[in-house]
């Protein structure tokens, strides 16, 4: 048999040599420790010259945690050992945990090795059990610089990382001069921690004048690791070509954005038919300007995506294109991925087909100009008409579909912070309008559908992935409504989506508050990026991937690229998708820590100008050591610590999620309305200290 990845190979090298891919097959084959001199006869590897270069892919291998070279110098596939791989992150209570490149599972780890390591280290471990492993070896560190302020105790001077990074805090080398204790500085690792002493680092710079909002975006940026200046220029080609493309011009295709959207990647086109309706989803072909192997796809895949700040996008692609090529701007033509789908009257799917193709866009939309348009058809521009009613009224049906289906859908109260000088000036209620589900529908179905294509053609790429809640998180939960009087599914059986969809919204009738939400989402796991298509739970879909975003998220983007390779009667390889799948999994997540970050630091200024003063507040959650109250005209959340409730010995009630006094029998419910004072702020800590004015009366 040949290497089926020998036509990719092929386009890489001059003289190709057997793909990772075909080695790992073959090793697996085999099933025992092979010398490099056995393996090139298996693969029938004679040329010297290919030789050299193959030597040097089984050491790339082993240094990418593939292959392991035991005493005997044969190697080993590093799964048949029974070991994992994967980065290593911290948490918020300075723990290490591995991050599994294939069951993309959290990991504690265990052992005198936790000490010496690092964010992002990457690393081959074993299982002690289900939940914790230990390290076997370090492969790569990855962390070259910390963020973090100046501590000094017994005339020691350490640094406390802005972001969790370590341990143990790292030593910093004497300096000449002494920087003030608090001081933010950017320093150098010079020796990476061992097991009983802390990293070593060497100053570099201090950072100061951090009360301009894109101050504190460059500092956190640099404390995460996210790149904000692209590596290099790149150049591109501003000609549209309509050769190999359908032409999609003159269909009425428009965006729905944002009023303060800088790049459009979706347009949207709906005709009616005799028989239901036509639907053209246009997503830019960022493809057609980063390839597989390129410099910019490097770097694309490294950012993994874009990162949203108030007012700010770190964005993962040069501005060249997210705002002005792959931007699907009004009236210029632009190369897109299409996906054309043809429903029935009711909605439902008969047939759909996949396009290259080239559009215009008729218009700019925005949210607030569909809403009113939803509200009035008479406010519909009559150039758009044929096009914006029939998208309006196959859009109710989709919705009334999505609920049907169970798809789970959260009423949580979002905040967003208004900035007016580079200073936080205000917190506004973000609205959710129906325009915005209008637009959401119809992605989701492209998402959909070509998750559906990708799994029947066997593409390699990185499926949207959410598993089933947690068993023990939602017998909580079901505990907590059932003393509401909800009625709530059996314990013992797996809950379906649709259950808990009705579930939600029997809780959204007889309660006015959104803290059951935030419970229901605690107790569902985060959705991850994997090759293997394994249901989305929250969507209820059985296939689903992100096709609809290439501009700001990887996945889609390799979505594309292989969609493109198939089209075009090429081989789609793409190596390690468990990795890849783990890393945009992860920058995902970093990202939503550092917008949270960005956030907490800019609630703690606005609500500085408040101190002392009193506002009325609900109670978000309840703790064995106290309660936490949002003040959801601003969504700032705070803490009134159990020695500041009225006095009394409080006792925690799992069951009802409450805290009890033993001789008041006074409770602090989940949900219950309070009043509080503004007491402390910790800024560096990002904690604000509430102070109760009154006592709930619910003996």
């Amino acid at each position: 048999m040949k290497d089926p990845f020998y036509r990719s190979e092929k386009k890489r090298y001059k003289n190709p040599i057997p793909s990772r891919e075909w080695i790992i097959q073959t090793l697996a084959e085999f099933n025992a420790p092979i010398s490099i001199e056995q393996l090139k006869k298996l693969l029938k590897l004679k040329d010297k010259d290919a030789a050299l270069a193959f030597t040097k892919r089984l050491s790339a291998m082993v240094r990418d945690g593939q292959l392991l070279k035991n005493r005997n110098n044969d190697y080993v596939l590093v799964k048949q050992m029974g070991l994992c791989r994967g980065n290593i992150h911290y948490g918020k209570d300075r723990q290490p945990y591995l991050f599994d490149d294939d069951t993309q599972k959290k990991m504690s780890v265990s052992g005198y090795q936790l000490t010496e390591l690092l964010e992002n280290d990457y690393v081959l471990a074993r299982s002690i059990s289900a939940e914790q492993v230990i390290i076997i070896e370090i492969l790569s560190r990855n962390l070259t610089n910390i963020i973090g302020r100046v501590q000094t105790d017994k005339g020691i001077t350490s640094i406390t990382p802005m972001k969790p990074c370590c341990y143990s805090d790292p030593i910093l080398l004497p300096l000449e001069k002494d920087i003030p204790p608090g001081t933010w500085v950017n320093v150098s690792i010079v020796e990476y921690p061992k097991p009983g002493r802390p990293a070593i680092v060497a100053f570099e710079k201090a950072i100061s004048n951090q009360q301009d909002i894109n101050d504190k975006i460059d500092l956190i940026c640099s404390a995460f690791g996210i790149s904000m200046a692209h590596e290099r220029s790149y150049q591109f080609d501003d000609k549209i070509c309509l050769e190999g493309r359908d032409d999609w011009r003159q269909l009425s295709f428009v965006t729905i954005d944002g009023d303060d959207a800088k790049d459009f990647d979706d347009a949207i086109y709906v005709e009616a038919i005799p028989t239901g309706y036509n639907v053209y989803v246009a997503i830019a072909d960022v493809s057609h300007y980063v390839t597989p192997e390129s410099e910019i796809n490097e770097e694309a895949k490294q950012r993994s995506t874009s990162v949203y700040f108030p007012g700010y996008v770190v964005p993962m692609l040069p501005k060249q294109l997210s705002n002005d090529l792959c931007s699907l701007l009004p009236n210029q033509d632009r190369y897109v991925m299409g996906v054309k789908i043809t429903l029935d009257k009711e909605g439902s799917v008969d047939t759909y087909t996949l396009h290259e193709a080239v559009i215009h866009s008729h218009a700019r939309l925005t949210y607030k100009q569909v809403e009113s348009f939803i509200q009035s058809a008479d406010s519909i521009p009559k150039d758009l008409s044929h096009a914006i009613k029939p998208m309006i009224s196959l859009a109710e049906k989709l919705i009334v579909l999505k609920e049907k289906r169970g798809a789970l859908q959260f009423n949580r109260q979002e905040c967003v912070p208004i900035i007016r000088d580079g200073c936080i000036v205000d917190f506004k209620q973000s609205v959710s309008l129906t325009s915005m589900q209008l637009v959401e529908v119809y992605m989701l179905l492209a998402n959909e559908l070509v998750a559906r294509f990708c799994e029947k053609h066997q593409l390699p790429c990185l499926y949207r992935n959410h598993g089933q809640p947690d068993a023990e998180k939602l017998h909580g939960l079901f505990q907590t409504l059932n003393h509401l009087g909800i009625k709530v599914p059996n314990r013992d059986q797996a809950i379906h989506t649709k259950q808990l969809s009705k579930l939600m919204k029997k809780v959204h009738n007889k309660v006015n508050s959104h803290v059951y939400d935030i419970l229901m989402l605690r107790a569902l796991p985060q959705a991850l990026y994997g090759p293997d298509c394994q249901g989305h739970y929250g969507l209820a879909y059985q296939h689903y991937l992100h096709f609809t975003s290439p501009i700001r998220r990887y996945p889609d983007l390799l979505v594309h690229q292989q969609l493109k390779h198939l089209m075009h009667g090429e081989a789609t390889v793409v190596s390690d998708l468990n990795h890849m799948g783990s890393h945009c999994s992860y920058a995902e997540r970093r990202a939503e820590q550092a917008t949270r970050w960005l956030d907490n630091e800019l609630k703690c200024e606005f609500i500085k100008q408040y101190m002392g003063q009193s506002f009325q507040g609900r109670i978000s959650s309840v703790m064995n050591f106290g309660i936490f109250v949002t003040l959801e005209q601003f969504g700032i959340d705070g803490m009134v610590h159990i020695s500041n409730l009225p006095k009394d010995y409080y006792d925690f009630d799992h069951e009802k999620i409450c805290l009890v006094g033993r001789k008041s029998r006074c409770q602090f419910r989940l949900g219950d309305v309070v009043n509080i004072t503004i007491h402390n702020i910790d800024t560096d800590q990002h904690r604000i200290d509430f102070l109760l004015n009154d006592t709930p009366k619910n003996k």
